[in-house]
């Protein structure tokens, strides 16, 4: 392992006295033109590739220039990477070479060099510990026959397994959860609050700049900043590359088919016939192996689902239960099997839970002794919703707003002081994890639960960043999600979800997801025909910033611009998600764009104590007064989006022959109606919509 004059992983084979050896030159990890993640994962992948083909190491040769005159930071952090990796067990098959002793004697600077070696070996803090552990110490003397002596002391040891080798290889662990991912995903999280608090200050300085109207001192402030954001985003670029291997864990049935997850534009172009989806179950007489729960969680910005089965499949063939909440008796795992939870707390016969907690805290009026969640959070209290868009934006929450005409900053996603996306995220799941395992007791009992391990497999956008996606699943983790030993927990994309539930219930003699006669939709799929999968979710339609709630986003501005400071007024829980206000606003968007309906909507209550009685606002009844044009205006640039975003992919992948419609959003009449349309003008294809997306 050399200082930072490699900059990849590069095997060096020859032959030397009868013997054929393999020289392995690696980074160092105080490489100036990588990253440490960067550094980590050619590393990891060359060693791990090699441990899995049974190659093994007889030796590690660590170098460290004699010439040094000091152990820098970098060097340090390079020495503490190397332990990592290596783990504390295999110091016996590691030579410790000090290198340019030709220079130090060219120099006439034996002697220093020499008190350089005797301090690398007793300082604790640079070999001494690992010499204890039986590694040695050598000299590299700028020879070729030196090179070779230190090459050949190593020839005879037993071959070794390093700690990286084993958590990848035999413990299965991603990288970020190895030893070493996790001392290089610690020092990134540091230098990101580094940089961050960095920042802050900095935002202050030139604020007080402004006010003083020190131009001089603004540009200086300026460059800081840029000089700030950049390290920050290098660290953050660190941070994704080691979580992105995550989003690897993908069912290896989903992979042979052709890959039914969207593709860059976040369709799913579907290779998969009915009859190829069916065979994802296999024949209950080759099912084999110990019982588990396979359990689907589909978390969303508006509205959350889970789903459980009992399967005795080995992990990866019971995939329905990723597109509904049920449970089924064990060795059963078809489709029909699947049953929805449907009773939640405090309501039932609801196929999802709004995505909505209250805390404590923020509710004392309430008296409150626990969290609220889902249907317990009444209208009068203060809580926190579209929180999953937190997560798939990388918390960045001006760029929600940047699309529509609801760009106001100030319109905010409400996180109570202290917690972040991540700690809201967490704590809903947390209580939806609660009432699961409640319910399979219910069921099963205790003792079933106990001894079953459970899979859960949670849905994540088509198009979110790695980073988002491996935040979510980190937190349906700190919820309690696989949290028990046996337990996992897989990712899947919602179009990949959707995609296999419209392939089992294509093959039910009796459906309702198209107006089309069942013979022409059996034709479709039993043909070489292209059908593409658009989930349309609350938060976003296939990755892009086009959800319901951007509509909803879109009536926040039309409000602040007709109401002004009376709105603004308003308190949160009085005019935020959950409240009745927003309750009669659902009611009104999922039933916009059928040709009958209202002239003018009446929408609230809602108190604003200073908005005067006008064509807008009903003062008597506290009502807010929409036209239907209104509710167009709404409506009409986030359908732009999505049409434009399904007219591309389209020109650029060519014609399809059938379209489903996924996701909350879908629900509403006003996206179906233009879909329609559109279908119709582009060729006749088949639309299709399930009962409960």
């Amino acid at each position: 392992m050399e200082a930072a004059d490699t900059s990849e992983v590069r095997p060096f084979e020859f032959e030397y006295d009868g013997h054929h050896i393999t020289l392995i030159d690696t980074p160092g990890f105080n490489d100036t033109t990588r990253s440490e993640a960067e550094v980590l994962k050619s590393i990891a992948e060359y060693l791990s590739s090699a441990y899995s083909d049974h190659q093994k190491l007889t030796g590690i040769i660590y170098l460290q220039s004699i010439m040094d005159p000091r152990m820098y930071g970098s060097t340090l952090r390079n020495l503490k990477m190397f332990k990592v990796l290596v783990g504390p067990d295999p110091f016996p098959n590691v030579l410790l070479a000090t290198t340019r002793w030709g220079q130090a004697e060219m120099l006439d600077e034996l002697t220093l060099a020499e008190s350089r070696e005797s301090q690398l070996s007793t300082d604790e803090e640079f070999w001494a510990p690992m010499i204890r552990r039986g590694a040695r110490v050598a000299r590299f003397k700028d020879t070729r026959e030196s090179a070779m002596q230190v090459v050949l002391s190593l020839m005879h040891q037993v071959p070794i397994v390093l700690q990286i080798q084993a958590e990848l290889v035999d413990q299965a662990k991603d990288l970020i959860d190895t030893t070493a991912g996790v001392a290089v995903n610690e020092e990134a999280k540091r230098l990101e609050l580094k940089y961050r608090a960095e920042l802050a200050q900095l935002r202050q300085e030139m604020d007080e700049a402004i006010a003083e109207r020190d131009t001089e001192l603004q540009n200086i402030i300026e460059h800081s900043r840029e000089t700030s954001e950049q390290r920050l985003g290098v660290i953050k670029a660190e941070r994704d590359l080691l979580e992105r291997d995550r989003l690897r864990t993908f069912d290896p049935l989903l992979r042979e088919t052709e890959s039914v997850e969207a593709n860059q534009d976040g369709f799913a172009s579907l290779p998969l016939t009915a009859e190829s989806a069916s065979a994802l179950y296999l024949d209950p007489s080759s099912r084999s192996g110990r019982p588990r729960f396979v359990v689907g969680v589909d978390y969303g910005t508006c509205y959350s689902g889970k789903r459980y089965i009992v399967s005795a499949l080995p992990l990866g063939q019971a995939l329905t239960p990723l597109i509904a909440l049920s449970f089924v008796r064990c060795y059963k795992a078809h489709p029909e099997d699947v049953n929805v939870i449907r009773t939640w707390p405090g309501r039932d016969g609801k196929w999802k839970v709004p995505s909505r907690i209250a805390y404590p805290t923020e509710n004392e009026t309430a008296n409150l002794r626990e969290n609220a969640w889902g249907y317990l959070v009444e209208s009068n209290m203060k809580s926190s919703s579209w929180t999953k868009l937190l997560l798939q934006y990388d918390t960045e929450r001006k760029a929600l707003f940047r699309k529509y005409p609801s760009d106001d900053p100030t319109i905010d996603i409400h996180l109570p002081p202290g917690l972040s996306a991540y700690d809201v995220a967490t704590d809903f799941l947390h209580e939806s994890y609660k009432w699961l395992t409640r319910t399979l007791i219910r069921h099963f009992s205790q003792e079933v639960l106990d001894h079953t391990p459970m899979d859960c497999w949670l849905t994540v956008p088509d198009t979110g960043s790695d980073r988002a996606c491996s935040v979510l699943r980190a937190a349906a983790q700190a919820a309690g999600f696989a949290s028990r030993q046996g337990d996992t927990c897989t990712l899947i994309s919602e179009s990949a979800a959707g995609a296999l539930n419209f392939f089992q219930e294509a093959n039910k003699p009796h459906w309702t997801w198209s107006k089309w006669p069942k013979e022409r939709t059996d034709k479709l799929l039993q043909t070489k025909n292209r059908v593409m999968i658009c989930d349309c979710g609350g938060g976003s339609v296939n990755g892009g910033n086009c959800g319901s709630t951007a509509v909803d986003r879109n009536l926040y501005a039309l409000m602040r611009k007709r109401f002004g400071k009376a709105f603004v007024a308003v308190e949160e829980r009085r005019r935020g998600p959950g409240s009745r206000f927003m309750d009669a606003w659902e009611t009104v968007k999922r039933s916009f764009g059928t040709h009958a309906g209202h002239q003018v909507y009446e929408i609230g209550p809602l108190v604003m104590k200073t908005a005067e009685d006008s064509e807008h606002y009903d003062s008597d009844e506290c009502m807010v007064l929409l036209t239907r044009d209104d509710v167009e205006s709404l409506f009409t640039p986030v359908m732009t989006e999505i049409m434009s975003m399904v007219s591309e992919v389209i020109e650029r992948g060519g014609p399809i022959q059938g379209l489903v419609l996924t996701g909350g959003f879908a629900n509403s009449k006003r996206l179906f109606s233009q879909f329609e349309g559109w279908c119709a003008e582009h060729g006749d294809i088949q639309l299709f919509c399930p009962d409960h997306p």
